[in-house]
Order: C-alpha cells, then structure tokens, then sequence
C-alpha cells in the first residue's frame, strides 16, 4: 500500500486567538439572572469565607446624595496585589479541591453579582495592623468605551482624597476596623429603575432582602458556630429558621447519610434529616410568620439544601412528589458538601441544585416517609386518635367521593341521645345529617391552605368541662376507676383537644 502523501500547509489546523468583545461579554454577564438578594448573598459567602464576624449592609437614598450600597466586613482584608486578583473575572478554577467551610466555586460571585446590579464596582480594602487602604474598581462604562477589560486601581487619593467620589461614611468606616473589606455599588441603574420615587418601595425591597438574607444565613446568625452578625442600615436582620428548631422543635421522623465516590480513593457524605412541622393551630402568629421568608408553610415545603451551612435551595421536592396541603409540614434537611457541587449541577449564583439520580433514588424513600407523617399531623391537627373517639369521620361514597360527617356513635353523641325523648332523638339524627351535607369544603380547603391558623385550642370552653365532668361520672359508675376514665376522655374528640382539661379532671400532669 502506497504511503499517503504528507498534507499541505493550508490543510493543517489553526488555532486563532479569537478573545470575547468585553463590552458585549459584561453585558451578557449582567443579565445571568441576578437579583438584588442573591447578588448581595454572594457578597456575604466572601465575607464569611474572609472569616468577617460582622457584615453590615448600607443603603443610601437618592434623597441623600447618589444612591448607594456598600457591603462592609471585618474580615482578614487584602493587601493591593490579592485585590488586583480578586477583582479578575474567573479568578479561581471550580476543578480545584477546596477548604470544607469555602462558599465559594467559579471566582466569578463578587464580580458578577455585583455588576449585575450596578455598573460601577468599588472594593476598598484593609489588612490588619495596616494603615494603608487599597482600592480597585471596574467601570462598565470604561469597559464598553475602552472595549477592554481594564481595571482601575486607586489611589489613597483616589480612596480619601478631597473630593474623593468613595462615600466617605463607608471609607471612615472601614478604616475603623482592625481589617475589613468594603464593596460599594453605585450607578445602581437595575435598582433605580424598578423603584418608584417613594421611600415606602425602597424601604419594602429592603424588609425583602432583610428577611431573605434571614433564612440563606440562619446557621450563622443563632448557629452554636461560625456566628456572623448581619445588620441592614444598622438594624439586625433576623434569623429565619425554616425548621423552628428553638421555638416549636420539630418532629424528626428519619435520617441517613449517603456515600458517594469521588474517584481516586475518595469519597463525601451527603447527611439528611426528614422533619414535621408542629400542626399549625400549635404555632405562634410569630412563628408562622417567621415561615414567610421561606415561602409559608405550603410552598416552603420539601427539601433544604445546606453547603457549608448556606441555605442554597429551598421549598422543592426535586418532582419526586407534588407540593400538596396535606404535605405542607414536611421538610428535609440535606447537607451536601462543596466537593460534591459538580455533582448537583451548583449555577453561579447558588441558587439552583439538582440531585443526582443515585442520590435522588435515596431521597426518595425518606419523602415517602415524611409526607406520610406530616399528613398525619395536618389532618388530626398534632395527634391521632382511636378512629371511635373522633368527632368527625370520612365516609367514602365511591371510588371517588366521600363526605365527612359526626360520628354517630361517639360517646359525647351517645350521652346526649341517651338524654332525648324519642321526638328530640330523631331530630339530632337530622341535625348531623344537615350538617354533614352542609360541610363548607370549599371554603375550608382555602382557609387551611393558606397560612392561617384554626383557633387555639387551650382555652377550655365551660361547655367542654360540664361535659368532661359528666362523662367522668358515667364512666366511673360503670365500674371504671378514676384514673381510667380520665385517660379515656383525654383520648376523646373533643376532649383532646384541651391538654389543660386533665389537671381539671384530677389526672395529674400528663406525660
């Protein structure tokens, strides 16, 4: 076979230097899909990441001067020559192997969430026991006249001198601190323009931010570690803890953790929890509306994804269940470290994650688990009781029917038939049926579907004890002792209902 003829020049490949227009490119990158509360949760995950304890958020009106907002931190700072490379677009490799408690990944955050909302990014800069400030800034205006990626470094005149364009407050500020960092958002066009002239839309797009900055960081403003203050125009913005963990522990109902191979020898755990929520006529008007941030208690549903102990994702059962009123009270907590972001297809902004399949095969199971719980919960409102000693019971019609109607034959029904003349019992009979085929459902699928509360039920009504006591007579005239009748009733509609209706009884506390 002869040998093939060598190829000619003009037949080999090229390669061309062929680099992005940067005023297109910074453009493009605006419009990744940034809003004002995710670009400013990037900033705080460099804070963090700088070891700041504090991060405090400033807002300035336009009523004020030009309008601005400046991210200021007591972390570790940076001398000019990190600047220079922290202000680099790609400035770390989402390959590279990281420290656990990194929030980071793209090297991409600070710079992209910033310009998405301003088109003059200012970072100043201190390093400890250091006098000196440094300061860089890009100009996106600069960028599109220049067509170049040109960074401007400043001067201490640039940072402090008379006349200095740098919001003085933020500077002074920052020099009070041991070391920090300060990044200053102005010509703030993306703000501006969704705000009417008014300070009520403002101040209503800063209770927003406050309370979503509230759930993203809960773990750090009342975690036991790595505690981070958060202050918006000086007020505390408050944790959001979706589980209510302190004040209305919830119901844990699962956990596991899941292996997952990294190849060369390594590996990572992935650790979830399943809760319930207490039933909603147990919380507090303040808890539900601390639940708010997460969406209430229907679309705040499903699973929670940690990395680093940052909230990414919430609210969503990934489509391996539908949200539904019965499962609103279910939540899973999964803590998935950052080595495995690849993984979960981690965006830029950290705000979407999905899990991979050998992983939602596992997840799985623990949702069908916790939605069978939290429907207990939902529909027997916190306890379950004997089907004969509920009030109410569902009756199906057919295969797709049912109605609810009072339970005939519950004790409270029985003793009030027992005391009716025939004429009296019949009409009772026709007072349950009339208020079986007047059940309002529709009314009461929207009210329970909403994030009302059903009325508190530990006031005991007079009614209820004249009952109580009554049925306590019956049962201990049929040979019942006194402690056994108590806990029978206690285990009856309505009776259940009153915890504080035991210690009237005489039953002693209840365990």
């Amino acid at each position: 076979m002869a040998a093939k003829a060598p190829r000619r020049g003009a037949d080999l490949m090229r390669r061309v230097v062929q680099p992005p227009k940067a005023g297109s490119l910074v453009e493009a990158m605006r419009a990744i899909g940034y809003s004002l509360e995710t670009s400013l949760a990037d900033l705080i995950d460099n804070s963090i990441a700088a070891g700041a304890k504090s991060v405090d958020i400033l807002f300035q009106d336009r009523r004020l001067g030009e309008p601005y907002i400046a991210i200021i931190d007591d972390g570790v700072g940076m001398d000019e020559a990190t600047l220079v490379e922290a202000m680099r677009h790609g400035s770390s490799d989402p390959r590279s192997e990281r420290a656990t408690h990194d929030l980071g990944r793209f090297g991409l955050g600070m710079k992209t969430a910033s310009q998405s909302q301003c088109r003059l990014l200012t970072v100043v800069t201190k390093r400890a026991n250091c006098t000196e400030l440094s300061g860089a800034q890009w100009d996106i205006d600069l960028i599109h006249q220049r067509n170049s990626w040109e960074l401007e470094v400043l001067s201490d005149a640039d940072i402090r001198g008379e006349g200095a364009a740098i919001p003085r407050e933020v500077v002074d500020r920052l020099a009070s601190l041991h070391s920090g960092t300060a990044v200053i958002w102005r010509r703030l066009d993306r703000l501006t323009e969704s705000l009417s002239d008014d300070r009520a839309s403002l101040a209503h797009r800063i209770n927003e931010t406050r309370d979503y900055l509230g759930l993203v960081f809960h773990r750090f403003i009342d975690g036991p570690a790595r505690r981070v203050k958060l202050q918006i125009n000086t007020q505390d913005v408050v944790s959001h803890d979706p589980f209510l963990s302190r004040d209305a522990p919830p119901w844990k109902v699962g956990e596991d953790r899941i292996d997952v191979q990294l190849g060369n020898g390594r590996s990572a755990t992935i650790a979830y929890e399943a809760y319930v929520l207490p039933a909603l006529s147990r919380l507090s008007a303040k808890q539900i509306e601390s639940l708010t941030a997460s969406g209430g208690l229907r679309r705040g549903q499903g699973f929670y994804i940690y990395r680093a102990d940052r909230l990414l994702v919430w609210g969503t059962w990934f489509r391996i269940i539908k949200q539904q009123e019965l499962s609103k009270l279910a939540r899973i907590k999964i803590d998935v470290p950052n080595s495995l972001d690849h993984l979960w297809g981690l965006d830029i902004r950290k705000s979407t994650a999905l899990p991979p399949e050998p992983i939602r095969e596992a997840l799985r199971q623990a949702v069908g688990r916790v939605q069978t719980q939290a429907t207990r919960v939902t529909t027997h409102r916190g306890h379950v009781l004997p089907e004969k000693s509920a009030l109410w019971r569902k009756v199906q019609i057919d295969g797709v029917t049912f109605r609810f109607e009072v339970n005939p034959d519950h004790p409270v029904v029985d003793d009030v038939r027992a005391k009716l003349v025939e004429s009296g019992s019949l009409l009772l009979e026709d007072l349950l049926e009339a208020i079986a085929n007047t059940l309002p459902y529709g009314v009461i699928y929207a009210a329970m579907a909403s994030d009302q509360r059903p009325p508190t039920t530990m006031d005991i009504p007079d009614s209820a004890l004249r009952q109580a006591q009554d049925r306590l007579m019956q049962l201990c005239s049929k040979g019942f002792t006194q402690q056994a009748a108590i806990e029978e009733i206690m285990n009856q509609e309505p009776f259940s209902n009153y915890p504080g209706l035991l210690l009237k009884l005489g039953g002693g506390a209840k365990q």
